[in-house]
């Protein structure tokens, strides 16, 4: 028994004898994170892409198994929580109320848990309001 690591750079391929779930579209996800403004601030929504990456292998039973997904810098808390002291977020006279949390790789995995990827992998979304 050989253990095969399968990653974004090197995914598997179910024509060549990979088992199905080691292609790069159920290693790779996006999650779009919505920024909203609300009380008295008039402010539009604003918008940010994360990518997020796992790598794939196969057990000894011949299941496949998954690690963390993690941010480009390894990360698993994939959006980290929104304070009301955060620059991108603070306007001058405005006092900010924030709700927010950590969005980790258990909270994707339970996001994506009954979804199909596309060809570009996973998506999902987070909102957090000001």
């Amino acid at each position: 028994y050989t253990k095969n690591t399968y990653t974004t750079t090197k995914p598997g391929d179910p024509t060549k004898g990979d088992p199905e779930g080691t292609e790069a579209k159920y290693l790779e996800g996006t999650i779009t994170v919505t920024t909203d403004y609300t009380g008295d601030l008039t402010k539009a929504a604003t918008t940010k892409t994360v990518a997020v990456t796992r790598s794939a292998s196969v057990g000894a039973d011949g299941k496949v198994q998954y690690s963390a997904w993690t941010t480009a810098d390894g990360s698993t808390t994939l959006v980290p929580v929104l304070s009301a002291t955060d620059t991108s977020i603070v306007v001058s006279g405005y006092t900010d109320t924030v709700t927010s949390k950590a969005y980790t790789s258990d909270d994707f995995n339970t996001a994506i848990a009954s979804a199909t990827p596309s060809d570009t992998g996973y998506t999902g979304a987070v909102t957090q309001t000001v």
